[in-house]
C-alpha cells in the first residue's frame, strides 16, 4: 500500500518528467529554432 509521503513523490515525479522530457525540449524548439538553427535546436531538444 502506498502512503502519503509516497503518493506524492511520485506524483511530483510525473511532473518533473513531464517539464523535463516534453515541455522544455519543446520551447527549446519552439524559440531555438531561430537563434540556433532548425539542425542544433532539434540536438539540443533531444538532450535529456
Amino acid at each position: 500500500m502506498i502512503h502519503g509521503k509516497e503518493k506524492r513523490i511520485g506524483k511530483r515525479l510525473i511532473l518533473l518528467d513531464l517539464i523535463f522530457y516534453a515541455i522544455v525540449p519543446y520551447f527549446v524548439w519552439k524559440y531555438g529554432r531561430d537563434l540556433f538553427g532548425d539542425y542544433v535546436a532539434m540536438l539540443i531538444s533531444t538532450i535529456p
